[in-house]
């Protein structure tokens, strides 16, 4: 009976260690899994910036080239005034 009882504590043992293992590997995997979350969620928020910032100048761009021709067409016409109805 000793032996069927030392080997049933063994056993029990064994599969207290294999469940913890199991719980470790688990909360290891649940941690990465957040860690990739946070990783994409960073990426996402720099490249919306960039997007943004590349928009924003592109713009600048434009309306300066806008603004140019605008005014070379202002002083070639005499005008005193000069209204923007795009809005």
């Amino acid at each position: 009976m000793k032996l069927t009882r030392q080997s049933g504590h063994r056993e029990a043992r064994v599969e207290q260690r294999r469940k913890e293992k199991l719980a470790k590997q688990r909360d290891e995997k649940v941690q990465e899994a957040r860690n990739l979350d946070r990783e994409i969620a960073e990426f996402r928020q720099t490249r919306e910036r960039q997007l943004q910032e590349q928009f924003m100048s592109m713009r600048k761009d434009i309306i300066e080239d806008i603004m140019k021709v605008v005014n070379e067409k202002v002083k070639a016409a005499g005008y005193d005034l000069v209204l923007d109805k795009t809005g």
